[in-house]
C-alpha cells in the first residue's frame, strides 16, 4: 500500500464553475462508457454527474461534474489543494469530458463521407485524466474483458494510490510513476507476461521525459502494440484522428453494418477516432470482446 498520508478535506479549497459545450452533447452513451468501466477507487457516477479524484503537476483533488442540458453546460464543483492552478485543472476537465468539440462540425464531415452511418448526435470521446493513466489503463486491459480490466485498475489505484477524502468517502489518487515504480504488481493477478510490460512501460515512461506522452514511442517497448498505444493516443492525450479499425468490436460494427467496398476511414481525417467512437456506440460493437496488444 502506498506510504503516503490521506489528503484530507481540511487541505482543499472548494469551488464551483459552470463550463460550457457546444450541444447537443450524448451524456447518457458517455456515461454509458464509464459505467462499463468502473474504476470505483477514484471515480463515483449518478445518471447526471461524474466525479474524480485527480493530480495534475503536483496539485490534488477532486471533482464532480453534473450535466446542465437545458443550458448547455456542465456545473463543476472543484475541490483542490493549490487553487492557484484551478486554470490548468479546469483545462484538463474540459479536455476529460471533450467540451470544446464541435460536434455539428465533426458530424457534419462523417456524415458527408459517409452518408449510409447512423450517426448518435453529440458523441464525445470518453477521456482518461491522462495520457500515462490512459497507457497504464491499456495494458492492463490487453486480451481480457472490460469487466477483468476494470478489477485490475481498481485494484492497482488502491495498492498504489495516495488516499483523498471525498464526498463520497475515501476514494484514491491514480498512482504516480514514481509510486508505481515502488509498486509490488505481484498484487495484479495477471500473467507475468503483461506485468513485465507494465513494468517496462513505467520503468520507459519515468526516464523519458518530453517524450513521455508520445505514444507511438511505447511501440518499441515489448508488449505493446498499436492497439494500446491507439487507445492511449486517443483516451488520453485526446487525438482526434486516431482510427481503431483493427479492433475486434469495430469489425463487427462495421459488418452488422454492411459497408460498400469504398470504405475508407481516411475519409473521416481529421475526426477518424470520432468515426472509430461512432462505430463503437452501434449495438453491434457492444458485445464482450478480447483485445489486441
Amino acid at each position: 500500500m502506498t506510504s503516503h498520508s490521506p489528503i484530507t478535506a481540511r487541505q482543499l479549497t472548494v469551488q464551483t464553475h459552470a463550463l460550457p459545450y457546444e450541444p447537443p452533447y450524448a451524456w447518457p452513451l458517455l456515461c454509458a462508457f464509464y459505467r462499463s468501466h468502473p474504476v470505483p477507487a477514484q471515480e463515483w457516477l449518478t445518471e447526471d454527474a461524474l466525479g474524480r479524484t485527480f493530480e495534475l503537476d503536483g496539485t490534488h483533488g477532486y471533482f464532480c461534474a453534473r450535466v446542465v442540458p437545458q443550458h448547455a453546460r456542465f456545473d463543476v464543483e472543484l475541490a483542490l489543494d493549490r487553487p492557484e492552478h484551478t486554470d490548468a485543472v479546469i483545462k484538463q476537465i474540459r479536455h476529460m469530458l471533450d467540451l470544446d468539440s464541435s460536434p455539428q462540425q465533426i458530424e457534419g464531415h462523417l456524415h458527408h463521407h459517409f452518408p449510409h452511418l447512423p450517426l448518435v448526435e453529440g458523441l464525445r470521446i470518453p477521456r482518461l485524466w491522462s495520457t500515462f493513466e490512459a497507457g497504464v489503463r491499456a495494458i492492463l486491459g490487453q486480451q481480457i474483458s472490460v469487466g477483468a480490466a476494470s478489477k485490475l485498475v481498481n485494484t492497482l489505484i488502491e495498492a498504489a494510490g495516495r488516499p483523498i477524502d471525498t464526498p463520497r468517502g475515501m476514494r484514491f489518487l491514480f498512482p504516480s510513476v514514481e509510486a508505481l515504480r515502488h509498486t509490488d504488481l505481484g498484487v495484479l493477478p495477471m500473467v507475468n507476461a503483461r506485468r513485465d510490460t507494465l513494468k517496462r512501460f513505467v520503468e520507459w515512461y519515468s526516464e523519458a521525459g518530453e517524450y513521455a506522452d508520445d505514444p507511438e514511442r511505447w511501440l518499441a517497448l515489448k508488449g505493446i502494440g498499436p492497439w494500446t498505444v491507439n487507445s492511449a493516443a486517443m483516451r488520453g492525450r485526446g487525438d482526434s484522428d486516431m482510427w481503431i479499425g483493427g479492433d475486434l468490436g469495430i469489425r463487427k460494427a462495421l459488418e452488422a453494418l454492411a459497408p460498400t467496398d469504398d470504405f475508407d476511414p481516411l475519409r473521416a481525417s481529421p475526426w477518424r477516432s470520432y468515426l472509430t467512437q461512432q462505430l463503437w456506440s452501434q449495438p453491434a460493437a457492444w458485445a464482450p470482446a478480447r483485445r489486441k496488444t
